[in-house]
């Protein structure tokens, strides 16, 4: 047992100290120029479970079409924000803006 909660603490100090999962298309993120995929906003309810509660905020999104071929059957790439700001849909180079491209579709950057 000792041995085993050893070799977890050792795993889970490991993980901590290196670049944490993620980090580098979070990284790419934050260098996507705002200019060319600006942010649009939708309506959204707040409460979706109670029908009285009529409050809404507006969700922010970004569309990248930049690798759409115009083909209405090509496919819609949905990127779901973390818990932080959004700044912009996957583009050049990270691995959705990647399958956009192969497939000739769009990348769309919601918010959480």
């Amino acid at each position: 047992m000792r041995c085993s909660s050893l070799v977890l603490l050792v795993a889970l100090a490991a993980v901590a100290l290196c670049d944490p999962i993620g980090q580098q298309y979070l990284q790419a993120q934050r260098h996507i120029d705002s200019s060319r995929f600006p942010a649009q906003y939708v309506l959204q309810r707040l409460d979706h479970f109670n029908l009285a509660d009529a409050r809404t905020f507006a969700q922010r999104y970004y569309v990248n079409d930049d690798y759409w071929t115009g083909d209405m059957e090509a496919p819609i790439f949905l990127e779901i924000g973390c818990e932080g700001q959004l700044s912009g849909p996957g583009a050049d180079g990270d691995e959705i803006s990647m399958m956009a491209e192969a497939h000739g579709g769009k990348v769309l950057g919601l918010e959480h």
